[in-house]
């Protein structure tokens, strides 16, 4: 019995409270010690997506800007072949016309006939 009244002589002393509050602080201190260190983690893991996500950006723009920059210079090369070509046939006519403007004065001249120039 006197162990009984011992227990309830200890569960009405207003320190026991304390005790108990206490205890219930402290695991309240770890809960929130352990919340916080979960939002520390939480924008650590934020921060390296989002330079993940930036990293990613820059490659595809850089990605995007060589291609576009070798489009440019294939549109480029084809307008010089272009060129070239024109160049390159109207070399050609030149001479496929001064060949047969030979042969054309070759035939008058068997003829005994020639070409008018007027000189201005």
């Amino acid at each position: 019995m006197l162990e009984a009244t011992s227990y309830r002589y200890e569960v009405m002393q207003p320190k026991q409270r304390t005790l108990a509050n206490t205890g219930a602080q402290a695991i309240r201190i770890k809960e929130d010690e352990f919340i916080e260190a979960m939002e520390q983690q939480l924008k650590r893991e934020t921060k390296i997506n989002q330079r993940a996500n930036w990293d990613d950006k820059c490659q595809l723009k850089t990605e995007y800007k060589r291609i576009k920059a070798g489009e440019s210079i294939v549109r480029g090369e084809m307008h010089i072949a272009a060129k070239c070509l024109v160049e390159v046939r109207r070399a050609a006519l030149k001479r496929l016309l001064e060949a047969e403007m030979a042969q054309y004065t070759e035939e008058l001249n068997a003829n005994g006939k020639t070409f008018h120039k007027q000189r201005i």
